[in-house]
């Protein structure tokens, strides 16, 4: 699934270059565009992370058994 430009999920990459205060201050930004609180943010962005991570394994471990449909 695509993301439109300006969502939340491309900012959450440029948090890695904030600091301190200003990073917890930009994810209050972003959750309060999106009507989140901070925590929902956040626990939407770990199921992403869980997400990605288990279809990356899924993958894998596909790649793994020769599966001719990932080839």
């Amino acid at each position: 699934m695509k993301q439109k430009p300006g969502s939340a999920v491309g900012l959450d990459k440029s948090l890695i270059r904030w600091r301190g205060n200003h990073k917890l201050d930009r994810v209050r930004q972003i959750a309060g565009r999106s009507g989140q609180s901070i925590n929902q943010m956040v626990n939407s962005w770990a199921d992403m992370v869980i997400a990605q991570n288990d279809a990356e394994a899924s993958f894998l471990a596909a790649a793994a058994r020769g599966n001719p449909c990932l080839l």
